[in-house]
């Protein structure tokens, strides 16, 4: 059993809200009137990842790098929208119920701590992650930029239009680049989160990796 901290028993707290936003669901479903049987299963869905968030955060499972807050976040979004998608509701109304955004809200905050789990204290990694998250911003940026000088000059002469055009075209070309490299140093970010926790699961091996260890320090 892993040893919870602080980042897991936050997790804990918010599967226990994220059980919570069950009783709020299987009222919407009708399970005290009509029930819904699909939104009720859905509810179930979250009701059961929540349990496993809660054992996770309190240390009753093993390690996993971050990932199970992540899996539970995902069950908050899409069962949650499952649920209200089951109960007739269009996908651009079930964005804008209460219900969902609290579950949403949950769900940003279990990446969160995904995200603090996977990389921990490794000062590499999330120099890495905020590169890229920093690149994948700006491809948004200039992709915006991009959409409205094509719309802008879409009405105009035929020279000043082909100039937008052109320039959209460049920009395009650009916010493919950023979004590739940033999309690969948030990767590589985890990667190399992996690489250095296993390199100190072997150093931990007695007789493993300090033999190894020492043998590169002779070397250097």
């Amino acid at each position: 059993m892993a040893r919870p901290n602080r980042t897991t028993l936050g997790v804990a707290a918010l599967s226990a809200a994220a059980m919570g936003t069950c009783i709020w669901g299987l009222l919407s479903a009708g399970v005290i009137g009509t029930p819904n049987v699909g939104a009720i299963g859905f509810e179930f869905v979250i009701a059961i990842s929540a349990v496993v968030g809660l054992f996770y955060g309190l240390g009753r499972l093993g390690p996993d790098g971050g990932l199970t807050p992540a899996l539970i976040a995902m069950s908050l979004v899409v069962a949650g929208g499952l649920a209200f998608v089951s109960l007739g509701k269009s996908p651009s109304a079930t964005v804008t119920q209460p219900l969902f955004l609290l579950r949403f809200g949950l769900a940003g905050l279990l990446v969160a701590s995904s995200v603090v789990l996977a990389l921990g204290e490794r000062r590499e990694c999330w120099t890495m992650l905020s590169r890229g998250a920093a690149l994948l911003a700006g491809a948004g940026l200039l992709g915006a930029g991009a959409w409205k000088l094509q719309q802008a000059t879409a009405g105009e002469v035929r020279a000043v239009h082909l100039a937008g055009l052109i320039g959209a075209i460049l920009l395009a070309i650009v916010v493919c680049a950023m979004a590739c490299v940033g999309a690969h140093l948030i990767v590589r970010a985890f990667e190399r989160a992996i690489e250095l926790r296993e390199d100190s699961a072997a150093g931990a091996k007695p007789g493993g990796s300090g033999s190894e260890q020492g043998v590169r320090n002779a070397a250097g």
